[in-house]
Parts: C-alpha cells; sequence; structure tokens
C-alpha cells in the first residue's frame, strides 16, 4: 500500500535502513505481512537493490557466463568441446543459437501434442470423419469398369475428386492462426520462442495426423472403387503429396488472415482459381494467356494430372486406350518423374511464403493498449 502521510515509525515493520535489508523485504513478501511504504521509499528500492549483494552475486553471474571461454565449464557433447577456443565467439554464439532454437521447438511441439491429448474426442471424430468420406465416395463409385465412355468419364471425375476433396477437407487447417495470433504476439514479444521454431513446430506436429487421417479417405476411395491396383503405391504417394500441398495452402492463407472468416474467404477464392485451372473442367490449350500460368502455382492441376497419368497409362478400354484419354485431357506429354517433385516443391514453397506473412502480418494483434 502506498501511502504518503504516515511516517515509518509507526508501523510494527520497520523499512530497511540499508542495502542489506532487502532481506528482510522478500521475508516479508514471502510471510504476507502488510508493511506500509512511501512512494518515495519505494522508489529508491532498486537503487538500494542494486547495492545490495543479492545484485553482486547476479552480476557475477551474468558475467561469467556471458564469456565464451566460461562454457567451457558446462557439460558440453563432445564436438563442441573439441572447438578451439579461438573459434569461441562465432562457433559457441551459433551452437547456442542452436540449442536455444530445439529447446524452444521441443516445448512447443510438446504444447502442441498435448492439445490432441486434451481433446482426444475431436481427434476421433476427425479420424471417423475421415473413414466416412471414403466409405460415402467408395460406395457412389462402386468398382467401376473398363468398356465405356461413360466407365472413363466416371473414372476421371473420381479422381478429380479426389483433388477437389482436399480443398474441403482440409479447412479446419485455417483456423491454425488467426485464433493464436495474439497470445504468439504476446509471447513472442516477452521473448519466450522464435517465430521460426513456433511455425515449425505447429508443421511438424500437424503433419502426421494431417497425412494418416486422408490417407484413410484415399486409401477406402481406392479399393472401393476398383482403381488399378498396378499401380496402388504410385496413388498413395500421389495422395500423400496431394495432402501436404493442400495444408501447404491453407497454412499460407491462415498466416496471413487476421480472422478465421477471412482466411474462409481467401481460400474460397484462391482454391476457386486452383479448381478452374486444374485440366478438368477445361484442358489447358482452351485457356487463355492471362490465366494458363495459374496453372505452375496450382496444386490440383498437377495432383489431378499426377493422378491421370498413373491411372490411365497402361489401360485398355473396349474403345479406346488410356493414352488416349491422356491425349484428350492434355496430360499425354506429362510425366511422373516431374510431376511428382513438383508437388512437393509447391508444398514446401506455400510453407516458406506462409512462414514469412505470418511472421510480418498483424503484429500488432494482441499487443494494442
Amino acid at each position: 500500500a502506498y501511502i504518503n502521510t504516515h511516517p515509518f515509525h509507526t508501523h510494527t515493520t520497520s523499512p530497511p535502513q540499508c542495502a542489506e535489508g532487502t532481506h528482510e523485504l522478500i521475508e516479508i513478501a514471502r510471510k504476507e505481512t502488510r508493511m506500509f511504504l512511501s512512494v518515495e521509499r519505494i522508489r529508491e528500492l532498486p537503487e538500494l537493490f542494486l547495492q545490495s549483494t543479492e545484485a553482486a552475486v547476479i552480476r557475477e553471474e551474468v558475467m561469467r557466463y556471458s564469456h565464451p571461454a566460461a562454457l567451457v565449464s558446462l557439460p558440453q557433447p563432445v564436438s563442441l568441446r573439441a572447438v578451439s577456443l579461438s573459434e569461441t565467439g562465432i562457433v559457441y554464439g551459433v551452437w547456442l543459437s542452436v540449442c536455444f532454437w530445439f529447446m524452444e521447438f521441443s516445448v512447443l511441439s510438446h504444447r502442441i501434442m498435448l492439445r490432441y491429448w486434451r481433446d482426444l474426442i475431436s481427434t476421433f471424430g476427425d479420424l471417423m470423419q475421415k473413414i466416412g468420406i471414403g466409405l460415402v465416395v467408395g460406395y457412389f463409385f462402386w468398382q467401376l469398369g473398363t468398356e465405356s465412355t461413360v466407365d472413363v468419364l466416371n473414372r476421371v471425375g473420381l479422381l478429380f475428386w479426389n483433388c477437389l476433396a482436399v480443398t474441403i477437407a482440409l479447412h479446419d487447417v485455417l483456423v491454425t492462426f488467426p485464433d493464436r495470433k495474439a497470445l504468439f504476439n504476446k509471447e513472442v514479444a516477452n521473448g519466450m520462442y522464435s517465430p521460426s521454431a513456433y511455425y515449425m513446430a505447429q508443421n511438424l506436429v500437424d503433419m502426421p495426423f494431417q497425412q494418416v487421417f486422408n490417407s484413410l479417405t484415399f486409401l477406402i476411395v481406392f479399393w472401393m472403387a476398383g482403381l488399378n491396383v498396378a499401380h496402388f503405391w504410385s496413388y498413395m504417394l500421389i495422395s500423400n503429396l496431394l495432402v501436404y500441398a493442400g495444408v501447404g495452402v491453407m497454412l499460407l492463407v491462415s498466416a496471413v488472415s487476421r480472422s478465421f472468416v477471412h482466411a474462409t474467404l481467401g481460400a474460397t477464392l484462391l482454391n476457386m482459381f486452383f479448381v478452374l485451372t486444374g485440366g478438368f473442367f477445361t484442358t489447358e490449350d482452351k485457356l487463355s494467356a492471362g490465366v494458363s500460368w495459374i496453372k505452375w502455382l496450382s496444386f490440383i492441376r498437377w495432383a489431378f494430372s499426377s493422378y491421370m497419368v498413373n491411372e490411365m497409362q497402361d489401360l485398355e478400354y473396349l474403345l479406346f486406350t488410356g493414352k488416349e484419354v491422356l491425349q484428350n485431357y492434355s496430360f499425354i506429354k506429362d510425366s511422373l518423374w516431374f510431376s511428382l517433385p513438383y508437388l512437393f516443391f509447391l508444398g514446401t514453397l506455400y510453407r516458406v511464403g506462409g512462414f514469412f506473412l505470418f511472421k510480418y502480418t498483424h503484429r500488432r494483434v494482441g499487443l494494442d493498449f
């Protein structure tokens, strides 16, 4: 309590008369003893503390461990001890930065994992949703044939649906950053961790759940629809790269959005362009020069062409071959050796762009006073 009118000597507990009195203040605070100090006296306490033995010990410890040579006395890995002291300035600085970054990453990963563990109902519900979607889609495309034009169109429609479903199933990724931006800004402003550690932890912890759960959908659809068994493993690889790239797009939009509503609008608009240039509704040779370049950014286009090449390249229909189908969709020149690495590149590019947008946009959210 700040009382300007009462002198110190009128109270049962006297204020400290010297620097060593800081011990007394600490004990008073621990015992929850009431003590009245004037504003002027409180303003003197920082200076008194700087003159105390506690402050001297702290200064000594800071000076000791801030010098690179002092790190020799700490437990260190063999590789660090092997570094000559002439390199301590840069090498130890880099080493400490890396160690601190991994420590932050570890703590943040544990915190994110706890969200899944504490909300098992939502995690289990998400798993059941993915299995349910696979069963429903598989039922609608049950055991596709290879005898007529209708069979070809049904098979092509299913392959494009796989690409389109990702833009729907991964909509929950959009809530990743907007809802936590205020907390993130406060914790970064307090020096608790770096933005890169947070972003990497969020990506790597979520990734196994996203990849495995959605892979179950593609797995169920594959066997129920009766797709090309000879290319099962390449089908699953394409599906996982499709999810990897799709999550990257959603993270990119989530990182730059201030709220979930804004993220939904941005993702809908962006995916609309990706779908229209995907090669299903219109072939590439029919696209104008003003929009044809979008295909190089569209993960749907490269996932769809990969599915088509993988499924059709050695199929023989009653009236035509699979290569003729690829010719009709302008995918005859496409190759899995290019499309699959390019899908991975797009997914990585989306994530890198998302990191910089996340780091440098909406920095004042949660810090406005």
